[in-house]
């Protein structure tokens, strides 16, 4: 039997496509980063959605189980110092837990990253 977080019962579950379609910003908090200093583990790191993968391979546990929905990002302080940075590969379930964190304070900044409330601003405008 799978397991189902706590993120997937209580946080709203995004699709992967439409946080890269609307190219989602959210904050990263430092300790999801290996190889950070004490310091920039206590920082949040602004990023941006940039690619998804419906079933991107993750290591350990059991590679035929190992595959999740996944949010590839970028930093936006890393793409100012090398806009050629690849940026990291991040479970869907995590990015959204990290999106309600980000947003649970100021529901109305999210508002143009929520698919319904974007096209009614966009079409409002082309009739």
């Amino acid at each position: 039997m799978d397991r189902v977080s706590f993120a997937e019962h209580f946080i709203k579950q995004y699709p992967g496509k439409q946080q890269v379609d609307l190219s989602v910003e959210i904050d990263v908090p430092g300790t999801w980063f290996n190889k950070m200093s004490p310091a920039e583990k206590r920082k949040q790191f602004k990023c941006v959605a940039v690619e998804f993968d419906a079933l991107k391979p993750f290591a350990g546990g059991n590679p035929a189980r190992n595959h999740h929905p996944a949010i590839r990002f970028q930093v936006l302080s890393d793409v100012e110092e090398d806009p050629n940075h690849e940026g990291y590969w991040i479970k869907l379930v995590t990015w959204n837990r990290f999106r309600h964190n980000t947003f649970k304070d100021d529901r109305a900044s999210e508002a143009r990253y929520i698919l319904s409330a974007a096209s009614t601003t966009q079409d409002s405008g082309s009739e």
